[in-house]
């Protein structure tokens, strides 16, 4: 992005609110899906953020369907877990894809089942597919998690909170990931296209820590280094201010999105390398939770030998 302007600053400073998830209800309790767009999807305070937006959800806007990316092979078993009791938490947890293979993962699903038995007549599910093959083209994952959604929305009719990553959940028609080269739709963009305003696409960013490995502190032409100059430590921000925003404001906000995105393959001497670009980045992103400090998720202990 540009050099921000001194009026960004303090409109930030103005508008930036403490993070509360239970303050989110009113803008998403409408939305057709809510994207959770992860900037990095090993660090525990970014799930347990993405966590606590998923339950406020389920239990004040009326949310029945929580989409956790990484769980192709076993959404269905978790599914069968939350809504019946049946199977191994622990077991389709471990047997997930690895980033998702955590304590705080198991945590939310057993959470599910346990809202479950309090509410059996309107039960909260784990989304899935129905054995359908995982894609082969980075085009076509991002068709298969936007077609998920909305399929499952349409036979089911419920609202869908969609814990991802950041590169498939922002709205990028087209986005770029680096430093790997790859341009295209993402599945946030289909998602609007199909569903309008009934998409709201929310990034979830991190300043600096470890994931385990370390995460310097935010490049300042990274959308989030404005966020992590305020003196709060965890806070939420609406992008879509329309009037209300200062004209130098309006012209910051829609300029390029640049934003931290770590994948596989991530080098911290070359951190600034890992980030997404798209277009203004009040289209691509409509809220921003932003969180200062973050720390490694827990990883599920090796079962016991027997």
């Amino acid at each position: 992005m540009s050099r921000r302007p001194p009026e960004v600053s303090i409109w930030l400073g103005q508008v930036a609110v403490p993070f509360e998830p239970a303050g989110l209800v009113p803008a998403l309790r409408d939305a057709a899906v809510v994207g959770l767009a992860a900037a990095i999807r090993t660090t525990r305070e970014l799930n347990l953020a993405s966590h606590a937006i998923a339950r406020s959800l389920v239990l004040h806007a009326g949310f029945r369907a929580v989409h956790i990316e990484g769980t192709t092979d076993t959404g269905a078993g978790l599914d069968r877990y939350v809504t019946t009791g049946a199977g191994d938490p622990i077991g389709l947890v471990r047997t997930s894809q690895g980033f998702v293979r955590t304590a705080e993962t198991l945590e939310l699903v057993r959470w599910l089942r346990e809202y479950n038995l309090e509410h059996p007549d309107d039960p909260a599910r784990v989304v899935h597919t129905d054995g359908d093959p995982a894609p082969g083209s980075p085009g076509a994952v991002e068709d298969q998690l936007a077609d998920v959604d909305l399929r499952w929305r349409e036979r089911t009719g419920s609202s869908i909170v969609h814990l991802g990553g950041m590169a498939h959940m922002i709205v990028g028609d087209p986005r770029t990931l680096s430093p790997y080269s790859q341009t295209g739709r993402s599945a946030g963009a289909l998602l609007r296209g199909a569903l309008g305003t009934g998409y709201h696409a929310i990034a979830l960013t991190a300043g600096s820590g470890h994931a385990p490995l370390p995460v310097p502190e935010v490049p300042e032409d990274f959308v989030e280094s404005a966020l992590d100059r305020l003196p709060l430590p965890a806070l939420m921000l609406p992008l879509r201010v329309g009037s209300a925003a200062p004209p130098a404001v309006s012209r910051w906000l829609r300029t390029p999105l640049r934003i931290r995105c770590v994948g596989p393959n991530y080098d911290p001497e070359k951190a600034a390398d890992f980030h997404l670009t798209a277009g203004p980045t009040n289209e691509a992103i409509d809220t921003v939770v932003h969180i200062q400090r973050v720390t490694p998720t827990s990883p599920l202990p090796d079962p016991s030998p027997h």
